[in-house]
């Protein structure tokens, strides 16, 4: 703004010293003579004015010669009209009458007064152009500065991501490792009392059939002491395979105890609870287990009665387990209600 306004002042110069000149060609100058210089004598100095007030802030533009025209434009005025403005104040009859010869226009004076004018006018576009430079470069820089905190924001927010998964994955883990038993990768006790809490009022409120069958493996212990804890471990595992080929998806097995497994199957019946009991029994006992052991389960069926809570029917369950293996074993038992 400031650079624009010593443009203008120093246009309002050149136009009024040519208008003075128009002026005192026809002789009409005189009353008006002490005004204008007066007036061109301020527009001069205070277009000097701004510029030793951009000076003072310290900017990185070149006003060095911009401030010697400016001066050149003051000087070229008081050599143009401090005599005359100095005769106008002390005898306006002797002015009038030196109007024809000393006023006149004066064609090198108007050329002169245009070089000032136009040498004024270039130094102020260099100076605008070269600010605006200065501040393009500022604004690259500040581009760069933000492109820099961009690129700096977005490896943070990668890395962020990264470690949130990081943290989402060990989450997981903890959670399958809570819910989960470490040997076999089926349902733990806890993960599956807490499905089937859920299941068991959702049987009872749509009134459909839930039945559980507990699974005990016969003579276990001989199994660890006559072929090792290794083998014993493998045949849980080789178990579990088992489980998972002859059950549905919506069943759910679980590792109850160390040699125990209970499974719970939603919308059946006792009767159809009993046969795939029967089919995982055979299932059992006809498979070829690592290193020779030959292996065989009990197996206890009780389905949900209404009207009965988790602890009577888990009873129900429990003495069906204790029937089958009183019957010899191998065996699946199916519970009444009592």
């Amino acid at each position: 703004m400031p650079l624009q306004l010593v443009g203008f002042l120093s246009t309002l110069v050149f136009v009024i010293n040519c208008t003075f000149e128009v002026l005192a060609a026809h002789g009409l100058h005189a009353e008006q003579y002490g005004l204008i210089a007066l007036l061109l004598v301020a527009f001069c100095l205070w277009a000097i004015a701004e510029v030793v007030w951009l000076q003072r802030k310290s900017l990185p533009i070149p006003l060095t010669e911009l401030h010697v025209a400016l001066w050149a434009q003051l000087v070229f005025v008081l050599l143009r009209h401090g005599t005359g403005l100095f005769h106008t104040a002390s005898s306006p009859d002797l002015h009038n009458r030196g109007t024809g010869h000393v006023f006149g226009v004066n064609t090198s004076l108007v050329l002169l007064d245009l070089l000032v004018f136009l040498a004024i006018s270039k130094l102020i576009i260099h100076v605008f152009s070269y600010a605006e430079y200065l501040r393009a470069c500022q604004l690259l820089v500040q581009m760069e500065a933000l492109e820099s905190t961009r690129q700096d924001l977005r490896a943070a927010k990668d890395a962020a991501e990264q470690a949130n998964l990081a943290l989402l994955a060990a989450n997981a883990q903890l959670l399958g490792q809570a819910s989960t038993d470490s040997l076999t990768g089926l349902s733990n006790r806890r993960h599956f009392e807490a499905a089937l809490a859920n299941q068991f009022d959702r049987s009872l409120s749509l009134k459909q059939p839930l039945s559980l069958l507990l699974v005990d493996l016969d003579h276990f212990k001989s199994i660890n002491d006559g072929f090792g804890h290794q083998s014993g471990d493998q045949v849980l595992v080789e178990i579990t395979h088992l489980f998972k080929s002859n059950l549905r998806k919506s069943d759910l097995v679980a590792r109850w105890g160390g040699d125990e497994f209970i499974v719970m199957l939603p919308q059946t019946g006792g009767r159809e609870a009993l046969r795939l009991a029967g089919t995982i029994r055979d299932a059992i006992a006809v498979h070829p287990f690592p290193n020779g052991p030959a292996v065989s389960v009990s197996i206890g069926v009780a389905e949900l009665r209404p009207g009965e809570s988790m602890d009577q029917w888990f009873a129900r369950v429990d003495r069906a387990l204790y029937a089958s293996k009183q019957a010899g074993r191998n065996e699946v038992q199916l519970s009444q209600f009592s």
